[in-house]
Parts: C-alpha cells; sequence; structure tokens
C-alpha cells in the first residue's frame, strides 16, 4: 500500500441542534513514496468530498503539521470554539483544523463526537 486515508462521517452539535460532518482521522503515505504529491493527491479528493457533501471536515493533529494542512484548506479553529465529547484530548501538543466550514458554524461553539456515528 502507498498511502491510506480515512475520513468518518460524524456528527456535532451547535446548542443541542445536531449537525454531520466528516472526521479527518488519518492520512499515512509509505516512507517510500513521500514527497511524491500522493498527499496533495488525497487532501485534493477530499476536499472535493466535503464540497459535493456540502459537509465541513474536523482533524485533530500535533502543532508542527499546522503549515502542512493549512496548504489544502484547513484553518486551525481556537480552542474556545469546540469540545470533543468522546476522546481525551492534550490541547498543549495538538490542535483542531477545521476545512469546508460554514461561517455560521465556525463562529458558534461545537460540541465534536469523534466516535458518535448518529
Amino acid at each position: 500500500m502507498i498511502g491510506y486515508n480515512l475520513l468518518r462521517k460524524r456528527v456535532f452539535y451547535i446548542k443541542d441542534i445536531k449537525y454531520f460532518y466528516f472526521y479527518f482521522d488519518t492520512l499515512i503515505i509509505h516512507s517510500k513514496y513521500r514527497n511524491q504529491k500522493i498527499a496533495q493527491f488525497l487532501l485534493n479528493i477530499n476536499n472535493e468530498i466535503f464540497k459535493k457533501k456540502n459537509l465541513h471536515s474536523f482533524l485533530i493533529c500535533k502543532k508542527n503539521h499546522i503549515e502542512f494542512y493549512k496548504k489544502f484548506n484547513w484553518s486551525k479553529i481556537q480552542v474556545s470554539n469546540f469540545e470533543i465529547n468522546d476522546h481525551a484530548f492534550n490541547k498543549d501538543e495538538y490542535v483542531g483544523m477545521i476545512n469546508n466550514f460554514n461561517q455560521k458554524i465556525y463562529k458558534n461553539k461545537k460540541i465534536y463526537f469523534l466516535n458518535k456515528i448518529n
């Protein structure tokens, strides 16, 4: 296998109203094939999926990966604007990022579930 990417359709809440989103769970590229734009190819496909399904995506990444994801339309989301209810999250080492977001959704605090499907 050269590369792998996992998107999970999950739920989040704003003021007790349920919405769906894609949890960007995993991106792995075999070490032999890095720096060949395979990650770029996969991330661009993801962006098309987000737009086609009209859903935003959320990910958790180490702080040193922020610049990489920003190249593909991801934006860092303030810790005060989201909460993860079913997963431990070290706010000192990791950040939340969001892609294909609606400004209305972006400005309100979101309660994300990484394991809850519906």
